[in-house]
């Protein structure tokens, strides 16, 4: 056997050890983290992290460093005051009047600036 090649190979055999030996050392570090979560809700969550190149693991490893780093959930999440109304749970006479509601509202010619329709969303549904 060539000499170059016994020792390359060898070079590559110590490489691939060295690599056990940090991902041994890596996961003596770590724990596991178990959640049940909705099957649809994984299936879409991975197919995003797969089109950004992050494994599962890691967007867990990322939230969690980010709650520690923030010191506190790294998302705004509050309970809204007043829902929007789902067009789907109304009645037909719901609908109705909603909608002839809208359309006098459009006949009054009143029309909103973009920070009087945020401010009109903060007040109604934060």
């Amino acid at each position: 056997m060539n000499t170059k090649l016994a020792t390359s190979r060898m070079r590559a055999g110590q490489w691939a050890d060295n690599i056990k030996d940090c991902k041994a050392i890596y996961m003596a570090n770590t724990k596991a983290v178990y959640a049940r979560i909705d099957t649809k809700l994984k299936e879409n969550a991975e197919g995003i992290l797969q089109q950004l190149g992050i494994s599962p693991s890691s967007a867990i490893q990322m939230l969690y460093s980010q709650i520690v780093r923030t010191n506190g959930f790294p998302l705004d999440l509050h309970l809204s005051h007043q829902a929007p109304t789902a067009i789907g749970k109304m009645s037909q006479n719901e609908l109705n009047t909603a909608l002839q509601e809208g359309y006098e509202s459009a006949l009054t010619g009143k029309k909103y600036s973009v920070e009087e329709i945020n401010q009109l969303m903060k007040d109604n549904f934060h």
